[in-house]
């Protein structure tokens, strides 16, 4: 009688149970796009410069006093610019975070151009960097670790330098440092995206090795999802 009495427990807990609902596991958050979102909020009208605009960027960047000091200094240790698609980086646009007079918000213009230079120990990049926030301006010479095609690792060893107020080249640990961490923690994934310019190499003259890693090609062969990240922590830098 008692094996009969668990037999029947046993079944009606059976039933019970297949008449509940499924548990469904909710898949992981993907909150990528909300990310991306509040960081546009930051932006308005945000525009990518394309390589016509970027030259003309150069040009007009090359008659300032201090940016053309930095640009002396990369060549004077041996870096040339490559001046090829996707080896420059630029937009415009609108920072939300602060008003001019008006009430608007303030125009930002953030653009990088990428030297290469070839070594025995292998290529050595580097980016010139303007950024023009409201009435702040700053330029930079960012050089990157000899031979080293690892985004994340790259950017880590990065070196950067600028002019103080009386002229003179000193080490700076602004923008650079700032952009990579900014990047790392709101779209990390962002920082692989030298892997998308697999053939860009070889358009440099750079056959049989990794795709290097410098800013204006960083943020060229980062897909339309990236754009926005990076320029927000372009401006926030």
């Amino acid at each position: 009688m008692k094996v009969a009495q668990k037999l029947i427990a046993g079944m009606l807990a059976l039933i019970i149970a297949a008449s509940q609902p499924a548990t469904v596991l909710a898949a992981p958050k993907d909150d990528r796009g909300s990310k991306s979102k509040e960081m546009e909020m930051q932006l308005q009208g945000h525009k990518q410069f394309n390589n016509e605009t970027l030259e003309g960027k150069w040009s007009q960047y090359s008659a300032d006093k201090d940016f053309k000091t930095l640009v002396d200094k990369a060549k004077k240790d041996g870096f040339e610019r490559i001046g090829k698609d996707r080896t420059a980086w630029g937009f415009e646009a609108s920072d939300t975070r602060w008003k001019d007079a008006a009430g608007k918000a303030v125009p930002a213009e953030v653009c990088a151009f990428d030297f290469m230079k070839k070594t025995p120990d292998g290529v050595q990049m580097a980016s010139l960097v303007w950024k023009h926030v409201g009435d702040d301006f700053y330029k930079a010479l960012v050089v990157f670790p000899k031979g080293e095609t690892d985004p994340e690792k790259a950017l880590n060893g990065m070196v950067e330098y600028t002019v103080d107020a009386n002229g003179d080249i000193q080490l700076a640990h602004s923008f650079a440092t700032c952009w990579k961490s900014c990047l790392l923690a709101s779209a990390g994934f962002c920082v692989a995206a030298t892997g998308a310019c697999a053939g860009l190499a070889a358009a440099i003259g750079l056959s049989g090795v990794g795709v290097p890693v410098a800013i204006g090609i960083l943020a060229s062969c980062a897909g339309a999802f990236c754009l926005i990240p990076m320029a927000v922590c372009a401006v926030r830098c």
